[in-house]
């Protein structure tokens, strides 16, 4: 069996290999929430849009842990196109986080809350912020809704979301 994949270990691990100096020398923190966030993770959600075999199957738990490793390589590598080569399950699970994600930060930002935030250095390109967005967020991520809860609303998910861009 193999080891699970640590959220926190894998994006300090990333972000240190992101900036190339020790923390001390980081530039200042800005935060991503909000549609700010969601814009940032939004072309991951996009490719996983486009895995339809894999996304109507049902919700398997016991892919998480696969889903979490094709995530932390993806993000660490700075790769999307790697999700591809998940497993069909593994890229469900992947998909249902995407998807949950996006719609707890659009009704967060709906609210006038920003309870789902990363802390970036500045400095840092658009490009490394959706790959800490990876590892923070969606790694280990738990559903705030039962799976499949949303699978009826891709076309009006889809339809939002483009509204959004």
């Amino acid at each position: 069996m193999e080891k699970p994949v640590d959220a926190k270990e894998i994006t300090s691990r990333l972000i240190e290999d992101l900036v190339g100096r020790p923390m001390a020398q980081w530039a200042p923190p800005v935060r991503i929430a909000g549609y700010d966030l969601l814009t940032t993770v939004w072309p991951v959600l996009e490719r996983a849009y486009s895995w339809t075999s894999a996304n109507q199957l049902p919700y398997r738990s016991r892919a998480e842990r696969a889903a979490d490793q094709a995530i932390a390589e993806a993000a660490i590598k700075g790769d999307i196109t790697l999700l591809d080569a998940a497993s069909p399950p593994a890229r469900r699970v992947i998909f249902e986080r995407l998807v949950q994600l996006a719609l707890a930060l659009s009704a967060e930002e709906l609210i006038g809350i920003s309870e789902t935030v990363i802390v970036v250095p500045s400095d840092l390109s658009r490009t490394a912020h959706w790959r800490i967005a990876m590892t923070w967020l969606l790694i280990e991520m738990p559903l705030p809704w039962p799976p499949g809860a949303f699978d009826r609303h891709g076309p009006q998910l889809r339809a939002l979301a483009q509204t959004i861009q």
